[in-house]
């Protein structure tokens, strides 16, 4: 392999999901650290606050499982047709690229012969 093919191999399989799962851990650190500051400063202002009922308000409403299923089976139907498609057009990529090969050699083949 070339030098260059290397870097761009590594770049994606390597750097890429790195970057991204420091990025999405940076994100949810500083999540963390905005909640908590936010949490601190209303125990500061107001002391007979009800930590329980201010921390489950606090949160983001969860999702039913249903409904997380349901993204999953939506999401899984796309790749699949997506992944379907894919295949179809590399199996005509195929034909088509495979015709051509067979018909170049028939011209280099005929060429050869008449060249002689």
């Amino acid at each position: 392999m070339k030098f260059g093919e290397t870097l761009v191999l590594l770049g994606i399989f390597v750097v890429l999901p790195t970057i991204i799962v420091w990025l999405v851990s940076r994100y949810k650190k500083h999540e963390t650290d905005k909640r908590a500051e936010i949490a601190l400063a209303a125990i500061e202002k107001d002391s007979d606050l009800d930590l329980e009922a201010f921390f489950r308000k606090m949160n983001l409403p969860s999702r039913t499982i249903k409904e997380k299923l349901l993204d999953k089976l939506l999401w899984g139907c796309i790749f699949t047709i997506f992944g379907v498609c894919i295949y179809m057009a590399l199996a005509v990529f195929g034909m088509v690229i495979d015709s051509v090969i067979a018909d170049m050699f028939t011209l280099i083949r005929y060429w050869h012969r008449f060249s002689h």
